[in-house]
């Protein structure tokens, strides 16, 4: 959840370095179109990875044991980022396009609470009835939960692990192209 919720706010970033009008300040650099959106997935991703070091950490000091160990952690993290950063790029694509703020949170509480719902986040799978499982084999948080509990294991499963985390990459990287390419269209609007 902290994935998700955290990221899903940079569109709001996005309106307001439009709002400054730095936005069309960066039009006039010899900056790559794709590094300035980027970089805002990247500082979302850089503040991602450091809320789940402190969540893994206050685990640890709580007393938590990781079975999987540091590739297991690590798995973990990178599904986190993973995850955020597909979200991230929705919420920079959507703050280009519609330049509301309203309509981020809206499409924010849309999203979060079934999302994190229709995943195995609070209910094991095999309690869940069939259609929520069927929503959830395509749900990037439920695949985000089944790479790091495969990652987590005492004997890890790896197999999990490389299909869950090729969806979520792939994904990610849709969504940064998507996020690109919105940013081109509004530069060609201005």
């Amino acid at each position: 959840m902290t994935a998700v919720s955290s990221n899903m706010w940079s569109g709001m970033g996005v309106l307001d370095e439009i709002e400054r009008g730095t936005m069309n300040r960066l039009l006039t650099t010899p900056v790559a179109r794709g590094a300035i959106m980027n970089a805002m997935v990247l500082e979302q991703a850089l503040s991602t990875a450091v809320q789940v070091a402190a969540i893994i950490l206050l685990g640890l000091a709580a007393g938590a044991a990781y079975p999987g160990g540091a590739l297991g952690l690590l798995v973990l993290m990178v599904s986190a980022l993973l995850l955020g950063t597909i979200f991230s790029a929705l919420s920079n694509t959507v703050g280009m396009l519609v330049r509301q703020r309203e309509t981020i949170i809206g499409i924010n509480t849309l999203l979060l609470l079934p999302l994190t719902f229709l995943s195995s986040a609070f209910m094991a799978s095999t309690l869940m009835p069939s259609w929520m499982r069927r929503i959830a084999d395509f749900n990037p948080v439920n695949w985000t939960l089944d790479a790091a509990r495969a990652a987590m294991r005492d004997t890890p499963d790896w197999g999990v692990v490389a299909s869950r985390g090729g969806w979520l990459l792939l994904l990610a990287g849709v969504m940064v192209v998507l996020s690109t390419r919105t940013f081109r269209a509004y530069q060609k609007s201005v």
